[in-house]
């Protein structure tokens, strides 16, 4: 019998796939876009990271959040999107959250669910 393992987390996982892309890691404030990804080459590691998922974050979320730092504020600890954690927000309270994320980010204050 063989212990249970849990599964890397998500945003190690995006991190590794990105490293192997571009060769190098990828500093965690570094921004996908001006580290030398394109939209194709994001869409590509999503899909190998979540591929297996029922829960994956939806992929627009690596447009709003374009480095490693604030995917993690996103995803939080547990490689799960923060809105699902305990949650039932709606879709529109879900647009708002992100909305709320960014303006957060763009104030340099990275956001978070108490924020």
């Amino acid at each position: 019998m063989t212990a249970d393992v849990p599964p890397p987390r998500v945003l190690d996982r995006f991190a590794d796939a990105v490293a192997e892309i571009l060769g190098r890691p990828l500093r965690p404030d570094e921004n996908f876009f001006e580290a030398g990804l394109d939209s194709l080459a994001l869409v590509t590691v999503y899909q190998q990271v979540t591929g297996g998922l029922d829960d994956a974050f939806p992929v627009t979320e690596l447009f709003a959040h374009p480095n490693l730092v604030a995917l993690r504020q996103l995803l939080g600890d547990g490689g799960r999107p923060a809105w699902t954690s305990g949650s039932t927000r709606t879709t529109g309270n879900r647009v708002q959250w992100i909305g709320q994320q960014r303006r957060h980010l763009r104030r340099g204050r990275g956001g978070g669910e108490g924020s």
